[in-house]
């Protein structure tokens, strides 16, 4: 890779209301280039599927991988030619990492060849053993107890409510208020 090669992914998107031999000569054009500047690595047909969005007034896509490997030159060169080729909805040109896996097998007919993964079954409920149901317990309780200790000590300014603040004016500003302290109200109502 020290000679400016890099290993590439090209999607490519084609529109399903062409012909299928104008959909085939796309490709092989295609190839045809890679193979003339670069390495042709491998072609995978995943064939028409539904797109994420519509592409172009287009809900449905041909959709082909083709990695390579080549120079900059080639990829101007493939960047151009898609561009202007009627019948290409959308492609993307991806430099993969070494390591990257190989590309799922996306054809129709790998996808039905595959059985279906039976469903999980949920996990038997568990009756919680005596141990954990005293830890929570305890834990329920201590959490209680800290806190009725921190309402009890915390003093009560209510600011923000219209109802429970008592406004004395300034005899410096006549428009400005300042709030007074209101006595916290009994636990019975659910004060704050």
């Amino acid at each position: 890779m020290a000679s400016g090669t890099y290993t590439y992914d090209l999607t490519l998107l084609l529109d399903p209301a062409v012909e299928n031999e104008r959909r085939e000569q796309i490709v092989a054009d295609v190839a045809d280039l890679i193979d003339r500047t670069g390495e042709f690595i491998g072609r995978h047909d995943w064939g028409e599927r539904q797109t994420a969005y519509e592409v172009r007034k287009h809900e449905q896509a041909d959709y082909h991988l083709i990695q390579f490997r080549g120079p900059v030159s080639l990829l101007e060169q493939l960047d151009h030619n898609l561009k202007i080729t009627d019948g290409v909805l959308r492609f993307r040109i991806i430099k993969l990492r070494p390591g990257t896996p190989d590309p799922p097998d996306l054809r129709p007919s790998a996808m039905a060849a595959a059985p279906e993964p039976e469903p999980a079954r949920p996990p038997s409920p568990k009756k919680p053993s005596k141990f954990l149901a005293d830890l929570t317990k305890a834990m329920q309780s201590a959490a209680e107890e800290a806190h009725a200790r921190s309402r009890s000590r915390r003093p009560r300014l209510r600011l923000a409510i219209w109802s429970e603040v008592r406004f004395s004016r300034q005899a410096a500003t006549p428009n400005s208020f300042t709030a007074i302290q209101v006595p916290p109200k009994s636990e019975s109502t659910g004060a704050i």
